[in-house]
């Protein structure tokens, strides 16, 4: 029998599991309803649009712009680089609101937010010159402050320097949030280290031309994208949640330039043609011979005023009748197809070609004069540049196939290459329509007209003979980089064998004899042992402004305009260097030669290589002066000479422009600002050291 105490046991016991029970429900009944609710924001509820501005942070889509590649010459000199220049910005509304709620302080700490910007409108006029006077009786900033003015231009293209001058002003000293201080970086500013050295050659980008416009797309990189939240202070992070297109920077070229040789050709040609009122202008190519690589490219021409400056690309775009150097193409050609030796001869005629009209040449009749004989050799006629040897020749030898020597000119000056900087070059093996079998054209094509060539095309050919017959492709874009890893390595190319080794070394033999005994004797006393042509070409004029129906190369004044070339390489016995100088006279009655003016520009091109180069067995006693870098917009670089600089938070090119311009090599990697730098600041330097330096 169940006694009265287990009884009331039961019950307390079935009353308390009750009580579980309906707490367990009410829980579950809860839970549910959660997970319902949970289900419900997630997939269902749209938040109201007024509060998600209220409690998300905002956020901003921002352009992330590609920094434009580094264009460097052979020796990891910049050329062309990309210096950041800084847009400052202001907002005049900071904290205006806060104040105005301030009811004790607020007039107070208003009137104290306007002296700073007094003051700081002082610091700007004397930065900027401004007129102090006016900035404070009509100051943009209170203006600004007064019309809700948040987003006020203060100035364009400040450089760093200058910005962190900035920040030490009243106001700007501060937070963004309490000062207004808005900074924006351009990275467009393009700069040129080396003034208008080698301008045509590296270009300028936007303008389709040089370095800059072939290479746009590998310089230029692809701009990124980023959403960014705005958090306090008015400051703004990465959302690291959104999608982020990252931005790819632009590659860096390595040129074959060499700035130092550049500046000796610059200053040579300079030289020549610059007291001559009576050039137009100039070009002076230099090319390494075993790998077609350009070390120079010169192009000089007057402006309105009669100064010197790289306006137009001659080397490249200047296409005319070459005058006597196309001579070597006809030598070789004769030479190669048997048609002729060195030694043959022809009766001298007194300088007067059978069978065709053809001006007689004075050459000949001087010649005959001289030697008492009435017949001449080939070698002969080529040093003498006679229009009527050369011209003879190739008339007789090619009278039954005439394409078969335009074939050769253009195998010899064009085909089979391309140049990075203009592609196909605009080239002309005979003027079109003047061929059909007229032994006239042909005769006139051997001694440099009735064809057309820019001074590259010919360089190119010489270079050929100057390595043996082998035609090198020219090029001038030596590799591409990211950062310090190489992408792309641009390697010489053999295009094809124009002639035999034994013709190249017969064409060369004849070419020393045009320096030693010839028309080139301006060279004879060169520095190094030189081979080559001189050539000189009437310019023809617009048909309105001909002399006569059939004198287009006169104008109606009694004047014309000349074309003059030397053309060849150095040394001799090993060439290295082969190198072309043309000038452009304006109109004039005396004429200008190639022997002369190019002649002597490249003898003080070689003389200066001579002396700058111990490899050819002399001490360096004079060597070419390089500009210092022009631009106005980088730090100054008043630095304890042999010692390291302080880099800290300078960007990349700012810091690049301190090492080298103190004869130190620069090492990087990261992006962003400068954080660390080996050796530390004010560590002992050697000329020639490399610092390296880390940035974030």
């Amino acid at each position: 029998m169940q006694t009265k105490g287990n009884r009331h046991n039961a019950q307390k016991k079935d009353r308390t599991s009750k009580l579980l029970l309906v707490i367990y429900v009410i829980f579950l009944l809860l839970s549910v309803r959660l997970i319902a609710q949970i289900i419900y924001v997630k997939f269902i509820w749209n938040p109201k649009p007024e509060l998600v501005n209220v409690v998300r942070p905002k956020e901003l889509g921002e352009k992330v712009t590609a920094i434009r590649g580094t264009i460097y010459d052979c020796n990891d000199k910049p050329l062309s680089i990309s210096i950041p220049t800084y847009e400052i910005r202001m907002d005049c509304t900071v904290r205006k609101a806060e104040f105005k709620k301030d009811k004790k302080k607020g007039a107070a700490r208003e009137k104290a937010w306007r002296a700073k910007a007094a003051m700081l409108t002082d610091s700007l006029a004397k930065v900027f010159g401004k007129d102090v006077a006016y900035l404070r009786n009509r100051s943009r900033i209170l203006t600004g402050r007064e019309k809700g003015w948040m987003n006020m231009l203060i100035a364009k293209e400040v450089d760093f320097t200058t910005l962190k001058r900035m920040k030490e002003w009243p106001l700007f000293n501060e937070s963004s949030f309490k000062g207004g201080l808005i900074v924006n970086t351009n990275y467009e500013n393009r700069q040129y280290p080396y003034g208008g050295l080698a301008m045509q050659t590296i270009g300028e980008p936007g303008n389709k031309k040089g370095i800059e416009h072939s290479f746009d797309a590998a310089l230029r990189g692809k701009d990124g994208f980023v959403w960014k939240r705005v958090i306090d202070n008015r400051d703004k992070i990465v959302d690291n949640d959104s999608t982020i297109i990252p931005v790819q920077h632009g590659m860096d070229l390595k040129t074959t330039l060499d700035i130092n040789i550049q500046d000796i050709a610059d200053k040579a040609l300079r030289k020549q043609i610059g007291p001559e009122e009576s050039i137009a202008g100039g070009c002076l190519i230099l090319m390494e011979v075993k790998t077609g690589a350009i070390k120079a490219m010169v192009n000089l021409n007057r402006d309105k005023d009669g100064r010197l400056k790289e306006l137009y690309n001659y080397a490249l775009r200047e296409t005319g009748e070459p005058g006597s150097v196309i001579k070597t193409v006809a030598l070789t050609a004769l030479l190669d197809d048997g048609k002729a030796q060195l030694s043959s001869r022809i009766p001298t005629n007194g300088g007067v070609m059978q069978g065709i009209r053809f001006p007689k040449d004075e050459h000949i009749r001087d010649y005959e004069r001289q030697t008492q004989t009435n017949s001449i050799d080939l070698l002969t006629g080529f040093k003498k540049s006679s229009n009527y040897v050369l011209g003879t020749f190739v008339k007789d030898g090619y009278a039954d196939e005439p394409q078969a020597y335009i074939d050769h000119m253009r195998n010899y000056l064009h085909d089979g290459w391309e140049f990075e900087l203009g592609g196909v070059l605009p080239t002309f093996p005979t003027l079109p329509g003047r061929l059909k079998g007229d032994q006239t054209v042909l005769a006139s094509a051997a001694v440099g007209y009735s064809s057309m060539f820019t001074p590259l095309n010919l360089l190119v050919f010489y270079n050929a003979i100057a390595n043996g017959g082998m035609l090198m492709r020219p090029y001038i874009v030596d590799s591409m980089q990211e950062g310090e890893r190489v992408t792309e390595k641009f390697k010489p190319v053999k295009v094809h064998r124009i002639c035999s080794r034994e013709t190249a070394d017969s064409v060369s033999l004849a070419l020393q004899q045009v320096v030693t005994s010839g028309t080139g004797s301006t060279l004879k006393k060169a520095s190094q042992t030189i081979a080559g042509k001189t050539g000189t070409a009437w310019i023809a004029f617009d048909k309105n402004d001909w002399m006569g129906p059939k004198s287009r190369y006169m104008n109606k004044d009694g004047k014309r305009k000349y074309r003059a070339t030397f053309v060849g390489f150095f040394p001799t016995e090993a060439p290295r260097y082969s190198v072309i100088c043309t000038i452009f006279s304006r109109p004039m009655r005396g004429p200008v030669y190639g022997g002369q003016l190019p002649a002597k520009a490249i003898d003080e091109v070689i003389r200066k290589l001579y002396t700058l180069d111990t490899s050819w067995g002399m001490d360096i006693s004079e060597t070419g002066t390089i500009p210092t870098w022009s631009s106005e917009i980088l730090p100054e670089a008043g630095l304890d000479e042999g010692k390291a600089p302080d880099l800290s938070g300078l960007g990349l090119s700012d810091a690049v422009y301190i090492i080298e311009n103190n004869g130190y090599k620069c090492r990087y990697s990261g992006l962003g600002l400068v954080m660390k730098q080996t050796p530390a600041p004010g560590q002992p330097m050697k000329k020639g050291q490399t610092i390296w330096i880390e940035l974030k």
